[in-house]
């Protein structure tokens, strides 16, 4: 549970840095949308996930969390998410950034 090993480069792939990453990517999120995420290897060696999305104005909110297997919750939350309207909030967050916010 100390991480996995990158089949490209090699190096050992941080489960807790990672997935927030495999998140965003599951809700094709961009540098102009607000979305967030936490994660931490808990001691069990699965880990927790907590995330968000949002419009850039705060008005409206998506957020949640998974404890569960590192490779694995990234793409959980995401899917619950997606079903709960995340790409509908990212969306509109994406043409509000165009608009100019």
């Amino acid at each position: 549970a100390d991480g996995t090993r990158d089949p490209v480069c090699g190096m050992t792939v941080d489960p807790a840095t990672e997935m927030p990453r495999v998140q965003a990517r599951r809700l094709d999120a961009s540098c102009h949308t607000p979305v967030g995420a936490n994660a931490r290897l808990l001691a069990d060696g699965q880990l927790e996930l907590v995330a968000w999305v949002g419009l850039p104005d705060g008005s409206e909110w998506i957020r949640d969390s998974l404890i569960g297997a590192p490779e694995l919750v990234g793409d959980e939350v995401a899917e619950r998410m997606l079903s709960a309207g995340a790409g509908e909030l990212l969306h509109r967050a994406t043409l509000s950034a165009e608009a100019g916010w």
